[in-house]
């Protein structure tokens, strides 16, 4: 049987390990494949439009072995523009592209978000943005589990979910807990 290869990308601020139980569901066939971390290569810093990481992405499959097979793009979020803009740039690499929840707008929503891009006020609106501001150290001993299923974020999360997210995206650094 032929193996299918999927390429995994991230959304910002879930490492690609937070998705475990996800990925657990796929066919036997499935061979994952994923960088772990979008913008975390000081070389390739993140911009607006997210060059640096698509050619990131193109940079990581390309250095896959594959078997010469073309590769199934799935993406969450910011990782579903990334596959997306990708499989524009590189065609001869992907076969497939699946998007989850991709942050795309048209329309007035897009005339608004340029407009927020040239401004400060983006950060206020756009998950990223937020993400900056996010509390990313607790005490040891803290019960993370709780305190993140407390979060609207968090809420709808199966708790397997739960648990990849803070199995791979919490780690023990300086005598505190921090993410990752």
């Amino acid at each position: 049987m032929t193996k299918n290869v999927i390429n995994f990308a991230h959304a910002n601020g879930f490492p690609t390990g937070s998705y475990q139980t996800l990925f657990n569901y796929l066919p036997d066939n499935t061979q994952v494949i994923a960088l772990d971390k979008y913008g975390h290569d000081p070389k390739k810093p993140v911009n607006h439009n997210w060059q640096a990481q698509v050619d990131e992405l193109i940079a990581y499959v390309d250095s896959q072995q594959v078997d010469g097979n073309k590769v199934i793009c799935l993406g969450h979020s910011f990782g579903g523009v990334i596959s997306f803009i990708a499989c524009c740039q590189r065609s001869d690499l992907f076969k497939g592209l699946i998007m989850l929840d991709p942050p795309v707008l048209s329309g007035v929503g897009a005339l608004a978000a340029r407009l927020l891009k040239k401004t400060k006020w983006i950060d206020k609106f756009s998950p990223a943005g937020r993400a900056k501001n996010r509390r990313s150290q607790w005490p040891l001993g803290t019960d993370i589990s709780a305190t993140f299923a407390e979060r609207k974020l968090f809420k709808p999360f199966d708790s397997r979910c739960l648990g990849d997210y803070i199995t791979y995206g919490i780690c023990e650094r300086n005598n505190q807990l921090e993410l990752v």
